[in-house]
């Protein structure tokens, strides 16, 4: 039982002190954690013959700088999938040939999982 609990201990302690931005041996993508401050424009767009919801999303990067984001539409997602003013997302950086894209990934689940280990023991 001491070794789960230190083991679990030690876990949650790197994922506290991981940083903002999480890279891959491959330089060519990188993933950063942002906050969204606002949805500009929502909606539903035909796509290939299906409806498809998007968004159009603030987001602040790390330095303080704000950019939009489109989140769906050519890229399809699920109304699970739409995201809200005041979250934390993951956003994909990809460098390519016409320049660097970012796309919302996924939704920053950590602090919600460190909280359910710390209640559970």
């Amino acid at each position: 039982m001491k070794k789960i609990l230190i083991t679990i201990s030690i876990f949650t302690i790197g994922l506290l002190f991981t940083s903002n931005a999480f890279a891959q041996n491959d330089s060519s993508q990188e993933f950063i954690k942002v906050k969204v401050t606002q949805i500009t424009q929502e909606g539903e767009k035909e796509v290939g013959g299906y409806t498809q919801p998007f968004q159009k999303v603030k987001v602040e990067l790390p330095s303080k700088k704000e950019i939009l984001i489109n989140h769906g539409g050519l890229v399809s997602i699920e109304e699970s999938e739409k995201v809200k003013e005041g979250e934390t997302v993951i956003l994909s950086k990809i460098q390519g040939m016409e320049g660097d894209r970012l796309f919302i990934i996924d939704k920053y689940r950590l602090s919600p999982i460190i909280f359910i280990s710390l209640i559970s023991f």
